[in-house]
């Protein structure tokens, strides 16, 4: 309520993920902007504490991957698994949504291979051929 009559509320790390959620809820899109920051910054402090991540649905799970890179996402400690796993899964999602990362397969070698690659990249198994 205090959102409501032009108060940011305090995020700390026992309330941001709340604050998150419920403002998500809500729709109060500032206050997920600023929610998503402050889990993105102190990601690895909420992970530690005893709750459960399973009710971030995949919309902010996305949102919150996008602003963590992926060092920061390799060194997380996540012994229970509760977001890690969740947050390398949406990452690449967000790679493979940028047209030059999406990936393609050599017909005659089965190889994966992406557009950029596709220039320079040989197939030992291909035919040679020229345009006239």
């Amino acid at each position: 309520m205090k959102y409501v009559h032009e108060q940011s509320p305090k995020l700390d790390v026992k309330n941001a993920t709340s604050i998150l959620i419920s403002s998500d809820f809500l729709q109060m899109e500032q206050l997920v902007e600023e929610s998503l920051s402050y889990a993105a910054e102190n990601l690895q402090d909420i992970l530690l504490l005893p709750i459960d991540m399973n009710c971030m649905n995949s919309v902010l799970v996305k949102r919150l991957a996008a602003k963590i890179d992926i060092e920061s996402l390799e060194g997380l400690k996540d012994k229970k698994d509760k977001l890690k796993n969740k947050l390398y899964m949406k990452k690449l999602e967000l790679l493979f949504e940028i047209p030059e990362n999406m990936l393609h397969r050599c017909v005659h070698c089965n190889e994966l291979f992406t557009m950029k690659q596709r220039d320079w990249q040989l197939c030992e198994k291909g035919e040679l051929y020229t345009d006239a």
